[in-house]
């Protein structure tokens, strides 16, 4: 008779482990600040410090591109970035942007980007999400470098 309740709770321990493992929608909310360097007259380079919500101080080094002109005097692009936490797991994003002209002394941006999470390692191998980034762009050379300050909103499941 004892074969029976061992067998029994073994097959519970089994059944309740896809719920232990499942992946759960968590806010990916945060900053970041950080610095623009173009390399081209259509793309830049960029690096930022982030801070995210379940992912702490982060390191972000990604590309922007130029795919056209915006309705609002500004640009259309694309962005590809990855985000590193500290213990070096990594989550891949991409994203289309609108920017749009705010002064011109010095040349001021207002960029919005809705992004998409594609993937990591580590942790984040599975990782899916999405949301917004509110840039604030700041043209600091006549070669187009750049600084910035944004504000960031979305979900990551993993």
């Amino acid at each position: 008779m004892i074969v029976f309740p061992l067998v029994l709770s073994i097959l519970m321990v089994i059944s309740a482990s896809p719920m232990v493992y499942a992946a759960q929608s968590l806010p990916f909310n945060g900053s970041m600040s950080g610095t623009g360097v173009a390399t081209s007259a259509t793309r830049n380079s960029i690096t930022a410090t982030v801070s995210l919500e379940h992912l702490g101080k982060s390191m972000l080094v990604g590309t922007t591109s130029v795919t056209g002109t915006s309705n609002c005097g500004g640009f259309v692009g694309r962005e590809r970035d990855t985000i590193t936490a500290a213990n070096g797991d990594r989550i891949f994003v991409s994203g289309n942007g609108v920017s749009c002209p705010t002064s011109s002394n010095p040349p001021t941006f207002q960029d919005t980007v809705t992004f998409t999470v594609t993937g990591g390692t580590g942790r984040f191998a599975q990782a899916s999400g999405s949301g917004q980034v509110h840039t604030t762009i700041v043209i600091t050379s006549p070669t187009g470098d750049s600084t910035f300050t944004a504000t960031i909103t979305g979900t990551i499941t993993y």
